[in-house]
């Protein structure tokens, strides 16, 4: 095993709930003296940047909007944070709301159309980005938390770790395990 320094790539998909995770392995890897760049969706890096880590910024090529009405009564259409748009869409399919686990399962799995598109879209908005900085920083290491491995990724022929940390209890079915997308205690076997 070489006991050189790697300069690894940390890339989360656009949710807080897969960054911090990140953030916490991150710091384990530059405790032990490797260098750590985080890729973020530009609207977490004001929230993420006092962990003081680089950040290569990705942009949305087609970000979601929103329209709130300003100060001044004129309407303002603002980019909309990831981790809303992220909410807006599972209240939209009925996974956020009234039911218990089960009956928000279904009726998400009846059309998963809107959910998959917004990863399809994020793959395809941050491409161009990831492909520039895999060939120009050529990271030794890429771990990367997401549902779908990025085309780049694998054009760029780099070592990578796949990680799950959003919900890793979903990697495993066990009649010990609460059941996947919810916490309904009355449920658990």
């Amino acid at each position: 095993m070489s006991s050189k320094p790697l300069k690894i790539a940390v890339a989360p998909m656009d949710s807080a709930g897969h960054i911090y995770p990140c953030i916490g392995l991150a710091q384990a890897l530059a405790k032990r003296g490797h260098t750590v760049e985080l890729l973020l969706n530009e609207l977490f890096v004001e929230q993420f940047a006092p962990f003081g880590f680089k950040i290569v910024v990705l942009r949305r090529t087609t970000p979601e909007t929103e329209t709130k009405i300003g100060a001044d009564g004129q309407e303002v259409v603002l980019k909309k944070s990831p981790m809303k748009g992220m909410a807006d869409l599972l209240f939209s399919i009925g996974v956020i709301g009234p039911g218990t686990p089960l009956e928000k399962l279904r009726r998400a799995t009846v059309d998963q159309t809107a959910y998959l598109k917004r990863y399809f879209a994020d793959g395809v908005d941050y491409h161009p980005q990831l492909e520039a900085y895999f060939r120009s920083a050529k990271p030794d290491l890429v771990l990367i938390d997401n549902f779908l491995l990025p085309p780049s990724l694998h054009q760029a022929k780099l070592p990578y770790v796949f990680i799950h940390s959003g919900n890793p209890l979903a990697l495993y079915k066990s009649d010990r395990l609460p059941p996947l997308g919810g916490g309904d205690t009355i449920l658990w076997r």
